[in-house]
């Protein structure tokens, strides 16, 4: 082991102690000592680094100093000691020790830990340098490092320190704000110096401070408890603040005009819906409406229009059922990431920001913060996913560490579910169960029997080979089940399910309730509104157009 930067000053010298700055560690440093084993024996701890430099812990120094009293000592260990001594003890050694080495982050123990060992084994791409008893990590692994040895005693030396500091504020800034956010949802009241033209509910209010409070942030309301009255009443509270100008609104195509309604319902300010061909577009971006609302294949076709809008005046970008921007590669996402970097504010809106996969979060944040809080994508994974099969190093084989990842969503949003909010009743499930009529069940039967008379018959590899044919007979039996006009428009017998149908709606329509009734099949739509004309019933499928929908 080279000697320290001053230990220069003992060059030709027999004897001498120094400072070991990044182990916290005496180097015990002798040129010709015939007492010397005799002396070793008596120090509590010691390891060798060759035949003439033994080291001992800093804890120890009494000990060292006394039984190697006749040794010079070195300017930094006569200071480390005076350290020491002036805090009562050993609280200067810390659990951990960080600093560089050619490049990569060198993690040194003092004195072994078995919980902080299992916290680093935890970090990605770990290595245990066993001649200096280190853990190495990438550069670019830091903020991991840092994260994994919260709540121990860290010392950073010069070269690492500046760049530690910045994450260990960015660590603590995230923490602050989950606890924030945790507090601000168990508020029995907030203040709102706001009119409201519909009475919100108190989680609706609790969710509007949140957005006011937080520029850049996801509302992750589950669907129908208002997210888009949240939003609406937060954003004209930010405009009357003077910290927006104008509002872009992206969704997907099919609530444009339910989020036009909404705004007129909930605050005064105008809007226009983006849409139609390319001089209407102009037309609607030009406006002087505070909200514009456009879907989210726009971003890319008005991609530099947008950019000019942006530019012009501080504008806030809300992405509305924002899993439609999950896809990273995709290229509307890749115009949201770069358009969001353009505006202060912007906020996520979802009931289902994750699906089955957590990785469906990453692009939606990667836009909400520019990657302040995840990072990179494959450092993403790395984190929170167990990677590699004998296919691909990337494959995800499960995931790991998603109390972390909650964790830190906490920090940027907000979710609640309805019956954490809302005293709603258990929902109730009654299964009828309905025969069928003598003449559909003749025509069930002969579909089925020959179906099966087909299948019997065939081979293993030719069932493989007609199995779309006999897919296309089985809907075929599902069809007459459901309707046997369906198949046949001549059929004039009776219809079981629609029959039980009848009954069920006199009962439910009775009070002026209202009721949603749905099929697998466009047919049974056309036939089931002719058949309720009485009730003036309203259809919505593929066909219908988003402003018929409305």
């Amino acid at each position: 082991m080279p000697p320290a930067a001053d230990a220069e000053v003992f060059i030709g010298t027999r004897n001498y102690l120094d400072y070991t700055a990044d182990r916290f560690k005496i180097s015990i440093h002798m040129s010709r000592d015939e007492d010397f084993e005799r002396k070793l024996k008596l120090l509590p701890t010691k390891e060798s680094v060759d035949e003439s430099t033994w080291l001992a812990d800093l804890k120890d120094y009494q000990a060292v100093l006394q039984t190697f009293a006749d040794y010079e000592l070195s300017p930094a260990l006569k200071t480390a000691v005076e350290k020491v001594e002036r805090s009562g003890g050993t609280s200067i050694i810390p659990d951990v020790v960080l600093s560089r080495r050619d490049g990569k982050i060198k993690v040194v123990m003092p004195s072994y830990h078995s919980d902080l060992v299992e916290r680093l084994q935890a970090v990605p791409k770990k290595k245990f340098d066993t001649t200096e008893n280190c853990w190495l990590y990438p550069s670019d692994r830091l903020r991991n490092v840092l994260e994994a040895l919260q709540g121990f005693k860290v010392y950073t030396l010069k070269d690492i320190r500046d760049e530690a500091r910045q994450i260990v504020h960015d660590l603590s800034e995230t923490r602050r704000r989950r606890e924030a956010n945790e507090a601000l949802l168990r508020a029995e009241e907030v203040e709102l110096d706001y009119e409201f033209r519909i009475p919100p509910f108190h989680h609706q209010r609790l969710g509007i401070k949140f957005l006011i409070d937080n520029l850049q942030a996801g509302l992750f309301d589950e669907q129908g408890l208002g997210k888009s009255e949240q939003l609406i009443c937060a954003l004209d509270l930010l405009q009357r603040r003077g910290a927006i100008a104008r509002a872009v609104i992206v969704c997907p195509n099919s609530v444009k005009y339910p989020w036009g309604d909404e705004i007129s319902k909930h605050c005064a300010l105008s809007y226009r819906i983006v849409e139609g061909d390319r001089r209407r577009r102009a037309a609607a971006l030009a406006s002087e409406a505070f909200f514009l609302v456009l879907n989210y294949e726009l971003l890319r076709i008005e991609f530099t229009a947008l950019e000019r809008l942006f530019a012009s005046c501080k504008c806030a970008l809300v992405f509305d059922e924002s899993q439609k921007i999950k896809n990273r590669n995709t290229k509307t996402t890749k115009a949201a990431q770069k358009l969001a970097l353009q505006t202060e504010v912007r906020y996520l809106a979802t009931g289902t920001p994750v699906g089955n996969r957590p990785e469906d979060l990453w692009a939606q944040i990667q836009v909400l913060d520019g990657g302040r809080l995840f990072g990179k994508y494959h450092d993403f994974l790395q984190d929170y996913c167990q990677l590699g099969n004998k296919y691909s190093t990337w494959a995800i084989v499960r995931y790991k560490n998603l109390n972390q990842l909650r964790d830190k969503l906490r920090s940027i949003s907000i979710r609640r579910l309805k019956n954490q909010v809302l005293d709603l009743p258990e929902k109730l499930y009654q299964l009828h169960h309905v025969d069928l009529c003598e003449a559909q069940a003749a025509m069930y039967r002969q579909m089925r029997d020959t179906l099966a008379v087909t299948i019997r018959d065939l081979t293993e590899r030719e069932v493989e080979q007609k199995a779309q044919n006999i897919m296309v007979q089985m809907v075929r039996l599902s069809q007459i089940a459901s309707n046997p006009r369906l198949l046949d428009k001549h059929y004039q017998d009776g219809n079981a399910k629609l029959e039980e149908l009848d009954s069920l709606l006199e009962d439910l329509l009775y009070d002026d309730k209202k009721v949603i009734i749905w099929t697998s099949y466009v047919d049974n739509v056309l036939e089931l509104c002719s058949r309720y004309e009485r009730y003036q019933p309203r259809a919505i499928f593929g066909q219908v157009s988003p402003e018929e929908r409305f």
